[in-house]
């Protein structure tokens, strides 16, 4: 008798011939625990916030900082930016000059000022 025909698993998934009888692993390929390349590979099941929690100051920063002067990873933020927002997500800012008690002038100025901070 094969050391994998000893396994418990193993038996509720070979027949008498020693054949496979029902699918080996499950809904991915990865997570299978026969295959020689991911045989030891045991990684602990800790939490998300636990790997980042205690570095997310300086993960933060680094981050800003190559979105900040690395070319490659800026394109990259433009890119998610674009692909999710859209490239020619654009705002018109039309104040209610009358509503406000406002001139044209002012609802004008407003306007240019508005629509240059949102572009930042």
């Amino acid at each position: 008798m094969s050391f994998l025909a000893r396994d418990p698993e193993m038996q509720r998934l070979l027949g008498l011939d020693g054949r496979v009888t029902a699918m080996v692993g499950g809904a991915y390929e990865e997570s299978s625990r026969f295959d020689r390349e991911l045989a030891t590979w045991n990684p602990p099941a800790g939490s998300a916030d636990d790997d980042v929690l205690s570095e997310k100051d300086t993960l933060d920063v680094r981050a800003r900082d190559l979105a900040r002067n690395d070319a490659y990873v800026r394109s990259g933020v433009d890119i998610r930016k674009d692909n999710i927002v859209g490239a020619m997500f654009v705002l018109n800012s039309k104040p209610a000059h009358e509503v406000l008690g406002l001139d044209e002038t002012w609802a004008e100025e407003f306007q240019n000022e508005v629509e240059a901070k949102f572009t930042l």
